[in-house]
């Protein structure tokens, strides 16, 4: 049951901060809003990753790294997700799914912005390895929305925002990789990848 007694028993006396929406079958009545802001927010989750891929090789040239550290670099990324990603189901349930989404989201393109930045690699690792603790939490509070508005919406519509995810990651890469060839480099590239996705999240 969705109604209020029967979430709060769920929950342990405590009312969740979303609700389970109900099934929905008339289009009139699907929340268009919520899938298209939801959509955007799986567009510049691949938008920032597409991005970051395509400018490692600038990153690489710009701090002098050798393969070695460049993997250490990387590393930070994926350990920043790891420690992070296990405990965001419990935050999703203090916060709610979408604005924990929209916040991971605009910290995931803060520290996109900031790593060519960074004065020396291990300045870079810390901030790549944020990065990536944005992105697992972004990661994980983007499908815990989808799910609901997926049911509100009253079809299976989980791919459409995972497509939208990996249209994303083109176009980033595709841009990252435009601008890296017209003469600009990761320390120009990755803000402007940034301020783009800033842009999506407040519109």
């Amino acid at each position: 049951a969705v109604g209020g007694t029967g979430e709060r028993a769920a929950h342990g006396g405590r009312r969740p901060p979303f609700r389970s929406s109900p099934r929905v079958s008339s289009p009139s009545r699907r929340p268009a809003r919520l899938r298209a802001a939801t959509g955007a927010v799986f567009l510049v989750a691949g938008l920032g990753i597409g991005a970051w891929a395509a400018c490692l090789p600038s990153l690489k040239r710009a701090f002098a790294l050798s393969d070695a550290e460049l993997g250490l670099a990387l590393f930070g990324f994926a350990a920043g997700a790891m420690l992070t990603m296990p405990f965001v189901g419990r935050v999703v349930m203090r916060l709610g799914s979408a604005p924990l989404s929209i916040a991971a989201a605009g910290g995931f393109a803060l520290f996109l912005g900031l790593a060519p930045q960074a004065p020396d690699l291990l300045w870079l690792t810390l901030v790549v390895a944020a990065a990536g603790a944005c992105f697992g939490t972004l990661d994980v509070a983007m499908n815990t929305h989808a799910t609901l508005v997926e049911r509100a919406w009253g079809r299976m519509i989980m791919s459409s925002f995972h497509a939208l995810f990996s249209i994303g990651n083109l176009a980033g890469a595709g841009l990252a990789g435009f601008a890296l060839a017209h003469g600009l480099e990761a320390a120009q590239g990755l803000p402007i990848a940034a301020a783009v996705i800033a842009a999506i999240l407040l519109a």
